[in-house]
């Protein structure tokens, strides 16, 4: 099972409609339910602050 599909994509209070996504299992030896990789946080226009460690979205 796995491959990559366009959907709707809710996260974090926002949608991306035609979104890309892959997917398929992971297995990192702990518990995961996603990675938002660096497609999404330019899409919605995201700040990493590492400092802090903070997401802030820039709606």
């Amino acid at each position: 099972m796995g491959g990559n599909r366009r959907i709707r994509f809710p996260c974090l209070n926002l949608s991306i409609e035609n979104f890309n996504v892959e997917i398929g299992g992971m297995d990192y030896g702990f518990d995961i339910n996603g990675i938002l990789g660096m497609d999404y946080l330019v899409q919605t226009n995201s700040n990493i602050d590492l400092h802090q460690m903070l997401l802030n979205l820039k709606f």
